[in-house]
């Protein structure tokens, strides 16, 4: 029988879901309530771990628009890797059971959507300063994005070498791109207050801030899309680092200038201390391959609470 009998609480007359069915088969009442219950965490604060709940709304536009039988993936975005890009996990087929529960391959779609605050890749699971969960979701062959004014993504990151040198003494070369795709090259050398260690490596995220003593700056307004001088400039020449680290840590940088920097690392290393680096562009290397503004155009491009009320 059409829709359970019940057409307007099923699905519409082309076949797809309806607002009403979506919002029982995610806990809520009906459909603006879910919408309250999306926009009450705010995902993109830094050093929060997202709930599933937090500002999906790529997914449910996604839900809007899907019917049985088909296919659903969920993605993220792969900065941990020489050129960035989009990861997705196995798409799943949409079938409807009983004429009232969503199936998402093998998983209710409450149990599905409860997972969605995992890393979307393995290698990003140890960052725990920024949103690593899934904010893509193909229908077929159809692209949703989560919208969000304010993005957690960082500006450059790098891989970074350490190894000792006459204690206390160690030195630090460093390759480093931002999101524009600029290369630069880094060599520091850092005086430790904690026991020597073996050489390490790590990889660091960074962000360039109006005050680098302030992380509320570096999330406080919209990234730019078309400048990259304010990263540059914080970027090249000399840069005071103090931090510290065991696996992973934080550091704060002040370069001499203006602003300066908030850096997140993980990998295998251990230390405490303050080191100075010098850092300079490669442009002959520099590629927009290896940056990731896409990114943040996708959410900026991406559905947004208000074009979910008006759907």
């Amino acid at each position: 029988m059409y829709a359970g009998a019940n057409p307007v609480n099923r699905s519409d007359p082309t076949g797809l879901y309806s607002r009403e069915l979506i919002a029982s088969n995610l806990g809520a009442t009906n459909f603006d309530i879910l919408l309250t219950v999306f926009d009450s965490i705010d995902r993109d604060m830094p050093f929060f771990s997202p709930l599933p709940h937090s500002g999906r709304w790529g997914f449910l536009a996604a839900m809007l628009e899907a019917e049985d039988g088909d296919r659903l993936a969920a993605g993220g975005v792969n900065l941990a890797t020489a050129k960035p890009n989009r990861h997705y996990r196995a798409p799943q087929q949409l079938m409807l059971v009983n004429c009232e529960q969503i199936m998402v391959g093998s998983l209710r779609l409450e149990d599905y959507f409860n997972i969605l605050h995992m890393p979307t890749y393995m290698t990003e699971a140890a960052i725990f300063w920024r949103d690593t969960s899934p904010v893509y979701y193909q229908l077929n062959d159809k692209l949703f994005v989560d919208g969000a004014d304010m993005i957690d993504l960082p500006d450059f990151h790098s891989i970074d070498v350490s190894f000792p040198a006459a204690f206390p003494l160690s030195g630090n070369p460093s390759i480093i791109a931002d999101r524009f795709g600029n290369l630069y090259g880094e060599f520091g050398v850092g005086v430790s207050l904690s026991l020597p260690m073996p050489a390490s490596i790590s990889y660091i995220e960074g962000y360039v801030c109006p005050d680098a003593t302030s992380a509320a700056t570096c999330w406080s307004v919209k990234p730019p899309l078309d400048n990259p001088g304010p990263i540059r400039d914080t970027l090249r020449g000399a840069c005071v680092v103090v931090g510290c680290a065991a696996v992973g840590g934080g550091t704060l940088v002040e370069c001499g200038k203006s602003g300066g920097e908030l850096v997140f690392s993980m990998g295998i290393s251990a230390y405490i201390g303050i080191s100075g680096t010098y850092t300079w562009e490669i442009p002959w290397l520099s590629s927009t391959s290896f940056g990731w503004n896409w990114a943040l155009q996708d959410r900026l491009d991406g559905t947004t609470l208000d074009e979910l009320r008006r759907k």
